[in-house]
């Protein structure tokens, strides 16, 4: 008998230790844990009802830019490009933006690929595309769709870039 009355007390006092702690997370901590990782679109040039060029927040400080490319046969390939940190976006954002008024034939480089814009007139209008090389040494390429500066300025409205 004392055996057992020993038990269940133990058992109770292990039973409130236990209670005390807390296990796993509420609602409210899984939301915005979650919503600071999933990324919010925050920019958006279109064509028709196909999205061309894509800028999502994930987090305060991540931004990065998703665009089509078109491949072989019809094809259309989504590529992503992720800045390292908000002042590389910003320069990136700056440097195309440059081109607008005063294009040159160059390149740049961001997380190892290289990004070469070309300059293309249509109706009298200055656009600009890309040609994207997944890797800087590859001479395999995707071009991009044509891009005018108001919506490259539109584009990156609502970026924390901005801020900075």
């Amino acid at each position: 008998m004392k055996k057992i009355i020993l038990t269940a007390v133990l058992m109770s006092f292990s039973v409130y230790g236990f209670s005390q702690f807390k296990v796993g997370r509420s609602k409210e901590e899984v939301k915005a844990d979650k919503e600071k990782v999933t990324p919010k679109r925050i920019g958006v040039k279109t064509t028709a009802l196909t999205a061309d060029y894509e800028l999502y927040a994930v987090g305060d400080d991540k931004e990065f830019l998703r665009y089509i490319t078109k491949g072989g046969m019809g094809t259309e390939i989504y590529e992503v490009i992720n800045f390292t940190d908000m002042k590389e976006e910003a320069d990136f954002y700056k440097y195309v933006l440059g081109l607008y008024d005063d294009f040159k034939d160059n390149e740049i480089l961001i997380n190892n690929m290289k990004i070469v814009p070309r300059e293309m007139k249509l109706l009298g209008m200055k656009n600009i595309m890309f040609d994207v090389y997944p890797k800087s040494n590859s001479d395999y390429k995707n071009s991009t769709i044509m891009l005018s500066k108001k919506a490259w300025i539109n584009l990156f409205k609502n970026s924390r870039i901005h801020k900075i």
